[in-house]
Parts: structure tokens; sequence; C-alpha cells
């Protein structure tokens, strides 16, 4: 447990400093943290019999975030038809290759790759400010969701939420953890105020709150649907970088299916908020 407090501590500082710097750091971190993931993901299916052409998802990995914030969305859009091209076509030229692993190949490049997709293109709707503050939602729910789900359940689950995929999780940590999600959603309101002076462009505490339950409510299916994945492999976790959380992709499993929820309630507030910024120095 002291491990795994440390480690997370570890990790907590260094969303700071991608909250602090943003731009080319928050690029560099995600892109990295997106090849991890799928070399994990693909180490872990291989071992498995699941083998693929893995080689244009590991280049879209590195890609995909510098392609999107400094090339805009028109070169995204061409780096993801040329990663789906070469895997249909050296499928054709490879005899050796078996249609299966092809497609299993295009499943990694939609999970995790075109999740973490979400983030990078929330960076290029809204001016760095705004950014923050979602970037602080897609950590902070399902973070702290996890946290509150853990420790309620250790504390009084009894109910297992569901015993086929990850017999510990439990029906009051579940709910614990949506109450996680919802203090997210009100350190973001309070956390705004840093990065947004003016009090007309912020973000109101009851959006907020939701989406911080709705990304919590997302985030456990996004935890189970991750179990899914390693129950079928016969593995307890996807690697062993981080001690006491497993993997790179066991961190991010309930943060990467977030980040679309979070860019649509971005989105969908972007034109109010930009009336606003408009004025800000």
């Amino acid at each position: 447990m002291l491990v795994r407090i440390l480690v997370g501590l570890g990790l907590a500082a260094l969303v700071v400093l991608v909250l602090w710097f943003g731009d080319w750091v928050q690029c560099l971190l995600f892109s990295l943290v997106t090849f991890m993931c799928v070399y994990e993901l693909s180490t872990v299916l291989h071992r498995s019999g699941y083998k693929s052409f893995a080689a244009p998802v590991y280049v879209y990995a590195l890609l995909y975030y510098p392609a999107t914030l400094y090339g805009g969305v028109y070169w995204l859009l061409i780096l993801t038809v040329l990663c789906v091209l070469f895997i249909l076509m050296e499928c054709v030229w490879n005899k050796d290759r078996e249609i299966r692993q092809s497609f299993v190949s295009l499943a990694m490049l939609m999970y995790p790759v075109m999740l973490f997709l979400f983030v990078a293109l929330t960076h290029t709707l809204m001016i760095s400010d705004v950014n923050r503050v979602a970037l602080l939602m897609l950590f902070a729910a399902p973070c702290l969701s996890d946290t509150f789900a853990y420790f309620v359940g250790v504390a009084v689950g009894k109910r297992k939420l569901c015993p086929r995929l990850s017999p510990k999780k439990t029906v009051e940590g579940s709910v614990g953890g949506l109450v996680g999600g919802v203090l997210a959603g009100v350190l973001t309101y309070y956390a705004q105020m840093i990065w947004i002076v003016y009090e007309e462009a912020r973000i109101g505490l009851i959006p907020l709150m939701l989406l911080g339950l709705l990304c919590a409510a997302v985030g456990q299916f996004g935890d189970l649907f991750a179990s899914s994945i390693k129950r079928a492999c016969s593995i307890k976790d996807f690697g062993t970088i981080l001690p006491g959380h497993g993997g790179m992709l066991d961190r991010v499993d309930s943060i990467i299916v977030c980040a679309p929820i979070v860019f649509l309630f971005f989105f969908a507030v972007n034109e109010k908020l930009a009336a606003y910024l408009d004025v800000l120095p």
C-alpha cells in the first residue's frame, strides 16, 4: 500500500506538471503514454496468441498528438487514413498474415489509441486555460472515483458488482466511486478559478458535478472492460512499470474512456465560453 500511495503521488505530481506547462509537455507526455499502452496491450495479446501487425499503430501513437496540435485536424485525418491503409495493405501483401491478426491491429487502433485522440482534440478546441480545466476533470473524476471505490469497498463492501470480471469490486464501492466523481466536479469548479479570471467565463458547479458523476460511471465500465481483456489473456496486470498499480494501461483504463465524454461536454459549451474568453487578456 505504501508503494502504491507513493507511486500515486508521483503520478499526481506529473499531472500537475502537465497542467502547469501544457502545450508541448502535454503533447509529449500523452504521446509517450499512448505508445506505452499500445506496447503493453500488444505484448499481452501476442503472448495470448493474438498476433498483430502493430507497427502502424505504434507510429500513430507517437504522431497523433503532434499532428492534431501542430498540424490540425486535416493532417490528423491523413495520418489516420494512412495507418488504416498500411494495416490493410500489409494483410494483402503478407501471405503469412492471417485476417484475424489484421483485425487485432485495427482493434488496437480503436482501443486505446482512438480514445486518447479525444484528449488531443480537446486541446485544440479551446485556449490553454480552459483546456487545463478539461484536463483536470479528465484526471480527477476517474482517479477520485477509483480511490473512493477502493476504500469504500474495503470498508463496507459486501455485494459483488461484477464477479465474472472483477471479484473484488462491490456495489458499495461503485456507489462510493460515484461520490468521488461528484467531488471531482467540485474540485474542478474551484480549481478553474486559478486559470479563468472572469466569473462569467467559468463553468457552473452543477454541470461540472454532473460531468464528474458521468465520468465516474463511464470510468467504472472502462475499468471492467480492461478487466475483461486481462481475464481473457489470463493476466493480473498489463505490465509492471508502475509498482503497486501494474502497467500504464492499468492506470489509465478508466481515464481514456472518459476522454470522449469530456471532449463532448467542452465542445458543447465552447461557443458559450468563447464569447467571454475573447475579452480576457
